[in-house]
């Protein structure tokens, strides 16, 4: 969830009596048509004629970014780079006539089918009469090719950062490595290798991802995983290591992979029988407006409380759920995982999609537990489709609400006040993708969280059993 700055910005020209306003709302994409699981720009702006002589400025913008965000994340998958702090005109040929244009949204997104954004409207306030007038956009509809079936969509390497290729039976190899490139993929997490040889687990991953804008989406994604050895030999582990990839520039699919090959030394190694296999995965919102105070001292240290008493009962992975999720080492303090947020926003989407991967092949029961504020705001994938992968591998969701209604204490201002902000804390969201997986919705109190959290680790162990 996040809570947009007030823009004030003024667009004013000579103001005619009786003049209807040369100006419209402009929701556009940079390509019309994509590959499936590539991008493309969409941006919302405010466009206005060099003819226009009505007087306007933007009424209450802040709220209507927010209603705008909710209709587009209904629509689409995608990364929100909805960050634009300060609206500023730049002028532009447009249907060969001169414009203004004022962006005040942008997203690259990543549709899994064709789609439409419906017409949107943005009400702005005419002067001096103090009239509000809404500017209207047209239907965007962008369609996607499902003919290609590739990991990622672009131009990738993948590249190691370091390993330990020489080792003995019984130690374990630590890969860090990193994928680059311009384009967009769908969430993914390394294969686990589990043969005579060896067994592996990823205990680390972490996204720088940004939004050029020239339109490009480039990525790296960095990853660390550990290689328990059990056997002696020689093991080439290329394929294990390899992402199969579709360019558009080279109208061509091809695979691209890390030459890794481990020479181990020793005597045979049984695997520790003692590393248990859990069947739940726990999902922790540290996005910004986890810092929210309606809890006290925030949210975030409600969610933790909920958190840490799930992961004593050895939960299988754990990750943080911001703008891009992140698998946490399981030792890492729960207390100091707020300071880890790196993105906007909140990736509900990713992070389920991901944490299926850690867990579909385990038999009988197992969930994922959610912990959030709020609807998801970035990522390229909708909490609906990751629900809906999650109950196909017989996966429920079992989604804890954390945040309540109306104004809410958040930090405090230049003279040390505390300053309030109007939260819109919706749980609707959050019940359906726990209905639609066939899980559980859970409501954390914030009179007494620590109580709750407690009955509620309760009601989900059962539910697990």
């Amino acid at each position: 969830m996040k809570h947009s700055l007030f823009l004030l910005l003024f667009l004013v020209f000579t103001s005619v009596s009786g003049q209807i306003a040369d100006a419209f709302l402009h929701v556009y994409s940079s390509s019309d048509k994509v590959m499936k699981g590539d991008y493309t720009v969409v941006t919302v702006s405010v466009m206005v004629n060099e003819s226009n002589r009505v007087s306007m400025r933007f009424y209450n913008l802040a709220s209507q970014i927010m209603d705008l965000n909710k209709t587009i994340q209904n629509t689409v998958t995608f990364y929100g780079n909805s960050t634009i702090t300060n609206v500023e005109g730049v002028e532009i040929t447009y249907n060969d006539e001169n414009y203004t244009e004022y962006k005040i949204l942008e997203y690259a997104i990543c549709p899994d089918s064709s789609l439409a954004i419906s017409p949107q409207g943005l009400e702005m306030l005419t002067f001096p009469d103090s009239s509000i007038l809404t500017l209207n956009s047209q239907e965007l509809k962008i369609d996607v090719d499902n003919s290609q079936d590739a990991d990622l969509i672009g131009d990738f390497k993948l590249e190691v950062l370091s390993a330990d290729l020489k080792s003995n039976t019984g130690e374990t190899s630590i890969v860090e490595y990193e994928l680059l490139g311009f384009g967009n993929l769908y969430p993914f997490l390394p294969k686990t290798i589990d043969n005579e040889y060896m067994y592996s687990k990823t205990t680390m991953m972490a996204f720088e991802d940004s939004l050029f804008s020239n339109g490009n989406y480039r990525n790296i994604k960095r990853f660390k995983t550990e290689v328990f050895h059990k056997k002696k030999g020689r093991v080439d582990l290329s394929d294990f290591f390899s992402i199969s990839t579709y360019s558009p520039k080279l109208n061509r699919s091809y695979g691209i992979n890390l030459p890794i090959e481990f020479s181990i030394q020793g005597e045979e190694q049984e695997r520790n029988v003692a590393e248990r296999e859990s069947n739940f995965v726990v999902l922790l919102d540290n996005s910004e407006s986890m810092e929210i105070q309606d809890y006290v001292p925030n949210r975030f240290a409600a969610a933790s409380e909920l958190a840490n008493t799930l992961l004593e009962k050895n939960s299988n992975s754990f990750y943080l759920v911001s703008g891009q999720p992140i698998k946490i080492n399981e030792n890492t303090a729960v207390d100091s995982l707020l300071y880890h947020r790196k993105y906007r926003g909140t990736s509900i989407g990713n992070a389920i999609w991901q944490a299926v991967d850690d867990i579909k092949d385990i038999s009988g029961k197992k969930g994922i537990v959610l912990i959030t504020d709020g609807d998801a705001t970035s990522g390229n994938v909708t909490a609906h489709t990751a629900a809906m992968r999650a109950k196909e591998h017989g996966i429920k969701l079992y989604v804890v609400g954390v945040g309540t209604t109306g104004p809410a204490p958040y930090g405090t201002d230049f003279f040390g006040n505390t300053r309030y902000i109007e939260d819109t804390f919706d749980d609707a969201s959050l019940k359906e993708i726990a209905e639609l997986s066939g899980g559980k919705y859970y409501y954390l109190l914030w009179l007494d969280y620590k109580e709750m959290a407690k009955f509620i680790k309760i009601l989900i162990l059962n539910e697990l059993k």
